[in-house]
Protein backbone atom coordinates (compact mmCIF):
# COMPACT_ATOMS: atom_id res chain seq x y z
CA UNK A 1 0.00 0.00 0.00
CA UNK A 2 1.33 3.43 -0.95
CA UNK A 3 1.24 6.07 1.80
CA UNK A 4 1.19 9.78 1.12
CA UNK A 5 2.57 12.59 3.23
CA UNK A 6 -0.04 14.50 5.20
CA UNK A 7 1.45 17.80 3.95
CA UNK A 8 2.21 18.84 0.36
CA UNK A 9 5.93 19.47 -0.15
CA UNK A 10 5.19 23.12 -1.00
CA UNK A 11 4.22 23.66 2.65
CA UNK A 12 7.40 22.25 4.23
CA UNK A 13 9.37 25.51 4.29
CA UNK A 14 6.60 27.52 5.97
CA UNK A 15 5.95 24.74 8.48
CA UNK A 16 9.65 24.54 9.34
CA UNK A 17 9.90 28.31 9.85
CA UNK A 18 6.73 28.28 11.97
CA UNK A 19 8.04 25.46 14.18
CA UNK A 20 11.39 27.24 14.60
CA UNK A 21 9.69 30.48 15.67
CA UNK A 22 7.40 28.47 17.96
CA UNK A 23 10.41 26.85 19.69
CA UNK A 24 12.13 30.23 20.17
CA UNK A 25 8.91 31.70 21.61
CA UNK A 26 8.57 28.66 23.88
CA UNK A 27 12.14 29.04 25.17
CA UNK A 28 11.60 32.76 25.78
CA UNK A 29 8.24 32.03 27.48
CA UNK A 30 6.26 34.31 25.13
CA UNK A 31 2.85 32.77 25.82
CA UNK A 32 0.86 35.35 23.87
CA UNK A 33 2.96 34.66 20.75
CA UNK A 34 2.71 30.89 21.32
CA UNK A 35 -1.07 31.05 21.06
CA UNK A 36 -0.95 32.82 17.68
CA UNK A 37 1.81 30.53 16.42
CA UNK A 38 -0.29 27.46 17.24
CA UNK A 39 -3.17 28.93 15.25
CA UNK A 40 -0.77 29.76 12.39
CA UNK A 41 0.68 26.22 12.36
CA UNK A 42 -2.79 24.63 12.39
CA UNK A 43 -3.92 26.86 9.50
CA UNK A 44 -0.70 26.18 7.57
CA UNK A 45 -1.20 22.42 7.89
CA UNK A 46 -4.83 22.79 6.77
CA UNK A 47 -3.90 24.99 3.79
CA UNK A 48 -1.17 22.63 2.54
CA UNK A 49 -2.88 19.31 3.36
CA UNK A 50 -2.33 16.43 0.97
CA UNK A 51 -5.33 14.05 1.06
CA UNK A 52 -5.44 10.79 -0.83
CA UNK A 53 -8.18 10.95 -3.46
CA UNK A 54 -10.03 8.20 -5.28
CA UNK A 55 -12.18 8.77 -8.36
CA UNK A 56 -15.95 8.71 -7.86
CA UNK A 57 -16.14 6.73 -11.09
CA UNK A 58 -13.44 4.56 -12.58
CA UNK A 59 -13.00 3.09 -16.00
CA UNK A 60 -11.79 3.74 -19.49
CA UNK A 61 -12.60 7.18 -20.85
CA UNK A 62 -13.28 8.88 -17.50
CA UNK A 63 -12.07 12.50 -17.29
CA UNK A 64 -11.57 13.80 -13.73
CA UNK A 65 -11.37 17.26 -12.20
CA UNK A 66 -7.75 18.50 -12.23
CA UNK A 67 -8.03 20.45 -8.96
CA UNK A 68 -10.26 21.46 -6.09
CA UNK A 69 -12.20 24.64 -6.72
CA UNK A 70 -15.33 26.11 -8.21
CA UNK A 71 -16.12 26.30 -11.92
CA UNK A 72 -16.45 29.98 -12.78
CA UNK A 73 -16.84 29.73 -16.54
CA UNK A 74 -17.21 27.25 -19.40
CA UNK A 75 -17.02 28.32 -23.02
CA UNK A 76 -16.57 26.82 -26.48
CA UNK A 77 -14.30 28.49 -29.00
CA UNK A 78 -12.64 27.28 -32.21
CA UNK A 79 -13.43 23.61 -31.55
CA UNK A 80 -12.12 23.74 -27.98
CA UNK A 81 -13.83 23.53 -24.56
CA UNK A 82 -12.44 25.92 -21.91
CA UNK A 83 -13.17 25.28 -18.23
CA UNK A 84 -12.12 27.99 -15.77
CA UNK A 85 -11.69 26.94 -12.12
CA UNK A 86 -11.16 29.32 -9.18
CA UNK A 87 -8.89 27.77 -6.54
CA UNK A 88 -9.48 29.24 -3.07
CA UNK A 89 -7.22 29.07 0.00
CA UNK A 90 -9.38 26.35 1.61
CA UNK A 91 -9.14 24.13 -1.48
CA UNK A 92 -6.44 21.45 -1.72
CA UNK A 93 -3.71 22.97 -3.89
CA UNK A 94 -2.54 19.82 -5.67
CA UNK A 95 -3.14 19.62 -9.41
CA UNK A 96 -3.91 16.22 -10.89
CA UNK A 97 -3.97 14.88 -14.43
CA UNK A 98 -7.62 14.83 -15.58
CA UNK A 99 -6.78 12.18 -18.16
CA UNK A 100 -3.71 10.19 -19.20
CA UNK A 101 -1.11 12.69 -20.41
CA UNK A 102 1.66 11.94 -22.89
CA UNK A 103 4.35 14.15 -24.40
CA UNK A 104 4.02 16.81 -21.71
CA UNK A 105 5.62 20.22 -22.23
CA UNK A 106 5.77 23.35 -20.06
CA UNK A 107 6.05 27.06 -20.68
CA UNK A 108 6.12 29.99 -18.24
CA UNK A 109 5.18 33.62 -18.85
CA UNK A 110 6.85 35.50 -16.02
CA UNK A 111 4.95 38.25 -14.27
CA UNK A 112 3.34 39.28 -11.00
CA UNK A 113 1.08 37.32 -8.67
CA UNK A 114 -1.49 40.06 -8.16
CA UNK A 115 -4.88 39.15 -6.74
CA UNK A 116 -6.64 42.37 -5.73
CA UNK A 117 -6.61 44.05 -9.14
CA UNK A 118 -9.20 44.16 -11.94
CA UNK A 119 -9.45 41.11 -14.22
CA UNK A 120 -8.17 43.06 -17.23
CA UNK A 121 -5.01 43.98 -15.32
CA UNK A 122 -4.51 40.39 -14.13
CA UNK A 123 -4.76 39.24 -17.73
CA UNK A 124 -1.87 41.51 -18.72
CA UNK A 125 0.54 41.36 -15.76
CA UNK A 126 0.05 38.07 -13.88
CA UNK A 127 2.39 35.14 -14.20
CA UNK A 128 1.07 32.24 -16.28
CA UNK A 129 2.22 28.67 -16.49
CA UNK A 130 1.27 26.50 -19.45
CA UNK A 131 1.00 22.70 -19.39
CA UNK A 132 0.50 20.98 -22.73
CA UNK A 133 -0.17 17.35 -23.54
CA UNK A 134 -1.71 15.43 -26.42
CA UNK A 135 -5.29 15.42 -25.07
CA UNK A 136 -5.57 18.51 -22.86
CA UNK A 137 -3.83 21.75 -21.89
CA UNK A 138 -3.82 23.62 -18.58
CA UNK A 139 -3.01 27.23 -17.74
CA UNK A 140 -2.31 28.32 -14.15
CA UNK A 141 -2.56 31.92 -13.05
CA UNK A 142 -1.29 32.04 -9.42
CA UNK A 143 -2.36 35.01 -7.30
CA UNK A 144 -0.44 34.76 -4.00
CA UNK A 145 1.48 31.51 -3.48
CA UNK A 146 3.97 30.17 -5.99
CA UNK A 147 2.54 27.59 -8.39
CA UNK A 148 4.37 24.93 -10.36
CA UNK A 149 4.07 21.86 -12.52
CA UNK A 150 6.15 18.80 -11.66
CA UNK A 151 8.61 17.82 -14.44
CA UNK A 152 7.00 14.56 -15.59
CA UNK A 153 7.28 13.12 -19.12
CA UNK A 154 3.93 11.28 -18.78
CA UNK A 155 1.11 11.10 -16.22
CA UNK A 156 -1.83 8.79 -15.61
CA UNK A 157 -5.35 9.94 -14.74
CA UNK A 158 -5.36 11.29 -11.17
CA UNK A 159 -1.56 11.58 -10.84
CA UNK A 160 -0.23 14.64 -9.01
CA UNK A 161 1.22 16.94 -11.67
CA UNK A 162 1.58 20.30 -9.92
CA UNK A 163 0.52 22.75 -7.25
CA UNK A 164 -1.55 25.95 -7.18
CA UNK A 165 -3.01 27.61 -4.10
CA UNK A 166 -5.11 30.74 -4.58
CA UNK A 167 -5.34 31.26 -8.28
CA UNK A 168 -7.16 30.38 -11.44
CA UNK A 169 -6.82 27.21 -13.49
CA UNK A 170 -7.98 26.93 -17.06
CA UNK A 171 -8.34 23.46 -18.58
CA UNK A 172 -8.67 23.14 -22.35
CA UNK A 173 -9.96 20.07 -24.19
CA UNK A 174 -10.79 19.50 -27.84
CA UNK A 175 -14.58 19.68 -28.20
CA UNK A 176 -14.65 16.32 -29.99
CA UNK A 177 -12.63 14.76 -27.12
CA UNK A 178 -14.80 15.57 -24.09
CA UNK A 179 -18.46 14.87 -23.28
CA UNK A 180 -18.75 17.46 -20.49
CA UNK A 181 -20.82 16.59 -17.37
CA UNK A 182 -20.29 19.67 -15.16
CA UNK A 183 -21.79 23.16 -15.06
CA UNK A 184 -20.79 26.66 -14.01
CA UNK A 185 -20.93 26.91 -10.21
CA UNK A 186 -20.12 23.25 -9.55
CA UNK A 187 -17.61 22.61 -6.75
CA UNK A 188 -14.86 20.17 -7.72
CA UNK A 189 -12.52 17.85 -5.85
CA UNK A 190 -9.33 17.16 -7.78
CA UNK A 191 -8.86 13.54 -8.84
CA UNK A 192 -12.30 12.64 -7.50
CA UNK A 193 -15.07 14.63 -9.24
CA UNK A 194 -16.11 13.53 -12.73
CA UNK A 195 -15.67 16.23 -15.40
CA UNK A 196 -16.99 14.08 -18.20
CA UNK A 197 -16.18 11.21 -20.54
CA UNK A 198 -13.94 10.83 -23.54
CA UNK A 199 -16.10 10.75 -26.68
Amino acid sequence: MVRTQFLAKEGFKGLGIGILIFLVAFLLDLRFLLFFLLIFLAMWIFIFRNPERFASERGEGVVLAPSDGKITDIWYQSGLVYISIAIDWVDVGLLRAPYDARNISFKIRHGLRASFVPEATKEKVNQRMYYQSEDFDMIIEPEIFQANFYPLPDALTGDRIGFCKLGRLQVVFKENFLDLRVNIGDVLKGGETLLGYKK
